[in-house]
């Protein structure tokens, strides 16, 4: 990211005033400027790597809950599994499961919100 912040371009309208830190300046064919944030494209991974984070989060709950002795989901779910109780381990699979499909769901409506080349089909 400071790399693209650093390019000629970048500098250059900074330098005559036309943008601000974080914004570019690009021409339209009518000749007419219009400013677009720079930090769109190089914020993607860091979406991407807060969808992955949703499944690890999971996971953590059950390690915490059980080191601390805490009452939760992780800790019921590990308590089944324990009793054999199949229903609710079927429940909390599906649970974690329905959690990473909607966090999926809103790291592509991110995409579609911070990278204009990235359409939701």
């Amino acid at each position: 990211m400071k790399s693209l912040v650093k390019a000629a371009a970048i500098l250059t309208v900074t330098a005559l005033g036309m943008g601000g830190l974080g914004r570019a300046v690009r021409r339209r064919a009518s000749g007419h400027a219009r400013r677009r944030p720079v930090y769109g494209g190089t914020l993607t991974p860091v979406v991407s790597q807060l969808g992955i984070d949703v499944g690890i989060l999971l996971g953590g709950v059950v390690v915490v809950e059980n080191v601390f002795g805490l009452g939760g989901i992780g800790q019921d779910s590990v308590q089944a599994i324990d009793q054999g109780n199949l229903p609710v381990i079927i429940g909390f699979v599906l649970a974690a499961a329905v959690f990473v499909v909607v966090s999926n769901i809103v790291v592509d409506i991110a995409y579609t919100l911070l990278d204009p080349r990235v359409r939701l089909s």
